[in-house]
């Protein structure tokens, strides 16, 4: 099993842009990086506003749950720092492979 640990926060962006932001988990370095890849995020009067858009696939039902507390923060240049971390917070990630995979047959 390959668990982060769940105490510990981590946060950034995704690396691939994703079709629609239904959650902030979705946001990525491509919507909201000023520069070229390699520099960092800046909050200022040229900041887009961004706000999460409602799942529309019937299979995402974590992100459903997730959307109706998100809907509460929203990206854009009068955001504060708390906002800014709620957005970049990454959940921990847990992966369960069962041992007979693993395993020669």
């Amino acid at each position: 099993m390959i668990k982060e640990r769940p105490g510990e926060p981590r946060f950034g962006l995704d690396l691939e842009k994703q079709p629609d932001i239904n959650v902030w988990n979705d946001l990525s370095w491509e919507d909201v990086q000023p520069g070229p890849p390699g520099s960092f995020l800046e909050i200022t009067s040229a900041t887009p506003t961004l706000s999460v858009k409602p799942p529309t696939l019937p299979d995402e039902v974590e992100k459903k749950t997730q959307h109706g507390d998100d809907t509460q923060v929203v990206w854009h240049k009068d955001m504060s720092s708390a906002d800014l971390a709620y957005i970049l917070f990454q959940a921990p990630v847990l992966v369960a492979v069962h041992a007979a995979e693993m395993l020669p047959k």
